[in-house]
């Protein structure tokens, strides 16, 4: 048995090339109170999703997701540091999505063991706000 022979793509004169950044970003809305999802949103609704998803994902816990995906735990760091270092994680966790294009006025709120973060993350669909999410260290 042989397998197809995939070296070679012939395309009709007629056919369009269609850019990943140009075809729709449609995904379920996920509930997480009632651990649902009941519609589809999409465009910005739909980063804006993935962004808190990202946010509220510790990288390389899961082996699901590339080493690329999540933000970078910091338990164990001093509240110092993180205030410092965790702006970057931030802004690094978002970029990920290839629909963002900047992220910018990362702040950082602390209270005695949790993280607050404010930002503004631009994206191809028009600006996502992000107005104190807590994320895990």
């Amino acid at each position: 048995m042989s397998l197809p022979d995939t070296s070679t793509t012939v395309m009709a004169d007629d056919m369009e090339t269609v850019r990943e950044r140009d075809l729709p970003a449609k995904t379920w809305k996920l509930d997480i109170e009632r651990g649902s999802a009941a519609q589809i949103i999409d465009d910005r609704e739909s980063v804006a999703q993935a962004i808190l998803l990202s946010l509220s994902t510790i990288r390389w816990a899961h082996l699901i997701y590339s080493e690329d995906y999540g933000l970078e735990n910091m338990v164990g760091s001093p509240m110092n540091f993180a205030r410092v270092e965790f702006p970057r994680r931030v802004a690094e966790a978002i970029l990920q999505d290839d629909r963002v294009t900047s992220v910018t006025g990362v702040k950082v709120e602390t209270t005695k063991d949790e993280l607050f973060v404010t930002c503004l993350a631009n994206t191809v669909y028009g600006d996502v706000k992000l107005l104190r999410e807590r994320v895990p260290i």
